[in-house]
């Protein structure tokens, strides 16, 4: 298959770029922020608000294509017409969008201006509307997709940091994304003693009180405000957290983020999925 754009782009594993149909890859909606959910306080007596953040929100999108009669390199196959190969290829990409009301899977791969690293992120998405072709002949059309997206973010694939079994482990972690990201875990291994991670630079700890022994550990789930002990046991009462309403945060850019405990020198591992508009 022939890809033709810089911006790589999958439905659940289909590229949708090639020479018998094409996505348009740069403005519209495939750029814009997701909208913002919130309002500010009202206090009695007080003048005007209190400002209060506010939280992306769900987002549509809308995916502009072309779609003809030919194969994904361009060319008719000598045992088919161009209408049956548009045909084809229209109905397959219609069916690949509904899904039948299931979620679908967007993948992007892309190079940021002046680097040569790929980056690669995934959306989930349910169709919402479109898909009403305007021909251009009778094997050739343009059309429209709306989606929409319950969680507005891309998901990276995931990144590891490693700290050592010391007392004090630190780590200047350089987080990528748009946007701050709790998709992340965290592994306490032992011999630790009622562990802490701190995130300096944003002024957030979470601590377990439990005590671990060679071989042990903990793992927190900070999206998913899950902690497990040796890979089943429930230890969620062991967690306070200070700073955030998720348990841990990492925002983009350098993050200072430490281990440490009452006792003890265990390792541990940090895992996140950066956050990409």
């Amino acid at each position: 298959m022939v890809l033709t754009t810089d911006v790589y782009w999958d439905i659940n594993g289909v590229p949708l770029q090639s020479l018998a149909y094409n996505i348009t890859t740069w403005g519209g909606d495939l750029q814009s922020p997701p909208p913002l959910r919130g309002t500010d306080l009202t206090i009695p007596y007080r003048p005007g608000t209190v400002f209060l953040q506010r939280r992306p929100d769900g987002r549509t999108m809308n995916i502009n294509m072309w779609v003809q009669g030919s194969d994904v390199d361009g060319k008719v196959p000598t045992s088919a017409t161009m209408r049956a190969e548009f045909e084809k290829n229209f109905k397959m990409l219609r069916n690949l969008f509904w899904n039948q009301g299931r979620q679908i899977a967007i993948t992007k791969r892309w190079k940021d201006y002046g680097s040569n690293t790929v980056q690669t992120a995934t959306a989930l998405a349910v169709f919402a509307s479109g898909f009403a072709p305007e021909m251009q002949g009778n094997a050739h059309a343009t059309y429209s997709v709306e989606l929409y997206l319950s969680d507005p973010f891309f998901y990276g694939l995931e990144v590891t940091t490693n700290f050592a079994a010391v007392a004090t482990s630190n780590q200047a972690i350089n987080v990528l994304g748009d946007y701050e990201t709790t998709a992340l875990t965290f592994q306490f291994d032992g011999a630790r003693n009622n562990m802490r991670l701190t995130n300096a630079s944003e002024g957030v700890y979470v601590n377990v009180a439990n005590n671990l022994g060679s071989g042990q550990s903990i793992v927190i789930d900070a999206d998913n405000f899950t902690a497990k002990k040796n890979g089943s046991t429930n230890v969620i009462g062991s967690v306070t957290n200070f700073g955030h309403p998720y348990w841990f945060v990492l925002r983009p850019g350098v993050q200072n983020v430490s281990l440490t405990s009452s006792s003890g020198a265990g390792s541990g591992v940090l895992k996140y999925r950066p956050r990409w508009l």
